[in-house]
């Protein structure tokens, strides 16, 4: 890895803490699609929550994934990775169409 590889993942700055790295070119759908929360009793400043990838990749791309069952345990790095890939190229049609993406 080197200072050009971009890191592209969702909620990334866990693993980035975890293994005592910065680096400067990091894409996190996280980030991306953020969940703006209203100001509440338990969270009086409205701050911002991610959403989870399971739940973006659902309702962005119409694709479900950490799915249960006979024969998934439901989470899979590989297809966690294609998510966040394909959640950052539909970010980017999006923008380049000049759509706001509101989640």
């Amino acid at each position: 890895m080197s200072t050009t590889t971009i890191l592209i993942g969702h909620g990334l700055e866990n693993d980035l803490i975890s293994l005592r790295l910065l680096h400067p070119r990091v894409i996190d759908t996280a980030a991306l699609f953020p969940r703006p929360q209203p100001p509440a009793a338990s969270n009086p400043s409205g701050t911002i929550w991610k959403n989870s990838l399971k739940v973006l990749c659902e309702k962005l791309l119409g694709k479900r994934i950490q799915v249960v069952n006979s024969t998934s345990l439901g989470h899979d790095s590989a297809e966690d990775a294609r998510g966040a890939v394909e959640l950052i190229l539909f970010y980017l049609k999006q923008k380049e169409k000049g759509v706001l993406i509101s989640y």
